[in-house]
């Protein structure tokens, strides 16, 4: 792992908001009067930020520290809690090290966030859509709004996307279908009254300390890309590119279990699991790719969680013959270096890889890879 200070990451240029997330955290217990060249979007993000500045000056640490400190304490968590997830779909300890090691391997999920603390809002965001998922897959109403309430403080807007297969969970989740309905129907309005006001106050309040052109619909979504085909053909493919790179790992687990299982029936968790991680994935997507400003990897990586617990709920799933080969040493191996490799980010690991497109190559083949171990699983036929 290459690593940048505080200073050195924002010369690097991939920790360009530090400045404006730190004055939010110096104001605190208040707020700025006026923030200029920062964006309102950043803005709504204040309040891990406030809370680590309050925390800074109530123990007389240097802000910076806290930082490091409340980011790291971030990341313990996601851990812990995608850990709860992996165990409860019941993977053996291959397949268990596979799917933890997608997370935590990940270079723009665990690495950026380590690297540029002052991030720590995406990390929060990205804990509560793991305790979301934990909720969900174990009928735990309280976890589940703890879930919400991080989401919102850590990026509402995200929330805002992924609302709606929450409610769709409540319905149609295993441990959620046989409860009454009535409970079930005043939860989701209550969430969804919750995530919308929320987005609505933050908003309002972020333009009022920031004031930012909001530009048109259009323009800060992908459509308006799409309105301009073909002109802008390269753009929109760099632009899907650097989307998917985020989840390169996530998604060629989720496709060769896939493919590997095909004929066999799809547990409905997975799919719920699927369906979340996508929505998560979305915003990162439908930006537009100039307001996106090629930060497309680090917004999609935040889908990671419930992508890999799906993908590992498929693997669980195959047939006993078809899992055994996977599960052989070799198998486990090839996955674990394919998904070490495809973490050595150009600019985040000590990897000689000088260019973006010499990781991009790397990344393709260890998708490639995994992909191969788990489609060789195919082969396999049951026995009587």
């Amino acid at each position: 792992m290459r690593w940048y200070g505080w200073q050195d990451a924002i010369r690097a240029g991939f920790a360009a908001d530090a400045r404006g997330y730190a004055q939010l955290a110096r104001a605190a217990p208040g707020l700025p009067h006026r923030m200029h060249g920062f964006g309102y979007y950043n803005v709504q993000r204040f309040v891990p930020h406030w809370l680590i500045g309050l925390v800074s000056k109530a123990t007389m640490l240097d802000l910076h520290l806290v930082y490091w400190i409340a980011a790291t304490l971030v990341l313990l968590l996601i851990v812990f809690l995608a850990d709860r997830l992996l165990v409860r779909v019941e993977p053996t300890l291959g397949e268990y090290a596979v799917g933890i090691g997608a997370i935590v391997a990940s270079p723009y999920a665990f690495r950026f966030i380590a690297i540029a603390p002052a991030t720590v809002s995406d990390g929060v965001f990205a804990a509560g859509v793991a305790a979301i998922t934990l909720a969900l897959l174990s009928g735990r109403p309280l976890l589940l709004a703890a879930g919400v309430l991080a989401c919102v403080l850590g990026r509402p807007e995200n929330m805002l996307v992924a609302l709606p297969v929450l409610v769709v969970w409540l319905f149609l989740g295993d441990v959620w279908r046989d409860r009454p309905t009535w409970p079930r129907v005043v939860q989701a309005a209550a969430l969804a009254a919750f995530v919308v006001g929320t987005y609505v106050v933050t908003r309002r309040l972020a333009i009022s300390i920031a004031p930012t052109e909001v530009p048109s619909f259009a323009n800060a979504t992908i459509l308006g890309s799409l309105e301009a085909l073909p002109g802008s053909a390269r753009s929109l493919g760099s632009h899907v590119a650097r989307t998917l790179a985020g989840l390169t790992v996530p998604l060629a687990l989720l496709a060769g279990a896939l493919f590997a299982g095909r004929g066999m029936p799809v547990p409905r968790r997975a799919w719920l699991c699927v369906a979340l991680g996508l929505a998560v994935a979305l915003p990162s997507l439908g930006l537009s790719p100039a307001w996106a400003a090629h930060n497309e990897p680090r917004l999609s990586t935040l889908a990671a969680v419930p992508l890999v617990v799906a993908a590992v709920d498929l693997i669980r799933s195959l047939p006993p013959a078809r899992r055994a080969i996977v599960n052989r040493p070799a198998g486990i191996g090839a996955l674990l270096l394919a998904v070490g490799f495809a973490s050595l980010h150009h600019r985040f690991s000590i990897a000689p890889l000088h260019r973006a497109a010499a990781f991009a190559a790397l990344e393709l083949a260890c998708a490639v890879a995994i992909v191969a171990v788990l489609v060789r699983a195919r082969a396999a036929r049951e026995t009587a």
